[in-house]
């Protein structure tokens, strides 16, 4: 008998997928920065880059996060979500499927909160971070 009350508890290869975006969202545009605005030849500066790029990403996360969360979909239940209606089982096609979908949740939920920055209500960006994940769930991959 299952209680639909009960929370989701996604798998562990759901948060593992989740976590690989998030990694995927952070990192590799940090790298590209750094790389073209410091070069190969300083390293010093590359590095520097690197790490300024990855604490304004954390930043803007943190921010994301607090802005489109509700009470009853916290952001990270809701890119949880993106991310498990992506998967389509324990393989590496559903590794190519979900980890690249979890990074455009994030993205996703960083760029709604950015254009609801001046807002003071955050009624707007809640509203639109669930529009994110209803789409997800509408489009979502069949086992």
């Amino acid at each position: 008998m299952s209680n639909e009350n009960a929370p989701y508890r996604p798998a562990i290869h759901v948060r593992l997928y989740l976590w690989m975006g998030l990694l995927l969202a952070s990192v590799i545009p940090a790298a590209l920065l750094a790389f073209a605005l410091a070069g190969p030849d300083a390293p010093v500066e590359e590095v520097t880059v690197f790490a300024v790029s990855l604490l304004i990403f954390q930043a803007l996360f943190w921010y994301a996060r607090r802005r489109c969360s509700t009470a009853d979909l916290s952001a990270w239940e809701g890119l949880t979500y993106i991310t498990a209606y992506m998967t389509i089982g324990i393989s590496t096609s559903s590794l190519f499927v979900a980890v690249p979908c979890a990074a455009i949740g994030v993205l996703g939920m960083i760029g709604i909160a950015l254009l609801t920055l001046f807002d003071p209500d955050p009624a707007g960006a809640q509203k639109r971070f669930r529009s994110m994940v209803a789409w997800f769930s509408r489009h979502r991959m069949y086992q």
